[in-house]
């Protein structure tokens, strides 16, 4: 028994397994504490919300978009997490080579988080920047790949944004997105509220649903990582259920 909730990477999950998530949430929860305060309210809303505009006809053909701007945030990510791990190499080759890379990449927030706009205007113009350093270098950083696979996302993204079927869409998308924002931030507030009845003893059942919880989570996390390291991608048809 433990009275924290282990933290998954909630962005990392496709649109569909975030839906299954939020059901299996509140199953949770319900099951084990009720509809307990504004908490349990808000991140109910949330998920309502979400499964609304995620089962809307309307929104079928920017479908493409948001798996397209997954792939390009997810390789944001890997690429910044590799910058981290070549930064402390030890070969001081591959660390000096990653201090360069780093100088450029460092001085452009996370632009996944904004609206398309901004966020694709800012990442093309930090592969163009990144552009300017040598081949040599990047590969000696280890980040050539994750640089490639960047800009092909992008790419791939730019081009379904800009063609007619995906030009009337590209609002909606942006609202799906912002909905999944949503219910990552009522997610956040459902689990320190659970954590905080635990600590003080004060809701029955929390802690049942805090052992429910993680243990959805922690299958969640494996599964998570392992498709991040490219050694299941066939076997995982769907991270929640299961």
């Amino acid at each position: 028994m433990t009275g924290k909730i282990l933290r998954i990477d909630y962005k990392a999950m496709r649109r569909e397994e975030q839906h299954s998530f939020h059901d299996r949430v509140l199953q949770i929860v319900l099951n084990t504490c009720g509809k307990c305060g504004k908490a349990y309210e808000r991140f109910e809303a949330a998920a309502i919300a979400f499964d609304k505009q995620l089962a809307d006809k309307a929104l079928a053909p920017s479908l493409s978009l948001v798996e397209l701007d997954t792939i390009a945030d997810n390789a944001w990510s890997s690429l910044y997490l590799q910058i981290r791990a070549s930064l402390v190499h030890p070969r001081q080759s591959v660390r000096d080579a990653a201090e360069k890379v780093n100088d450029i990449f460092s001085k452009t927030p996370n632009p996944t988080a904004l609206n398309y706009d901004e966020e694709y205007g800012a990442l093309r113009t930090l592969l163009s920047q990144l552009a300017t350093l040598d081949t040599e270098t990047l590969k000696a950083a280890l980040v050539d790949e994750h640089i490639q696979a960047l800009q092909t996302a992008v790419e791939d993204f730019v081009t379904a944004s800009t063609s007619k079927v995906d030009a009337l869409s590209k609002k909606q998308t942006g609202i799906i997105k912002a909905i999944s924002d949503e219910c990552f931030k009522a997610w956040q507030d459902l689990a320190k509220y659970l954590e905080l009845m635990v600590s003080l003893d004060a809701l029955p059942g929390a802690s049942d649903a805090i052992d429910q919880l993680n243990t959805m989570n922690t299958t969640i996390k494996r599964r998570l990582d392992a498709r991040k390291s490219n050694k299941a991608e066939d076997a995982i048809a769907n991270v929640v259920e299961g």
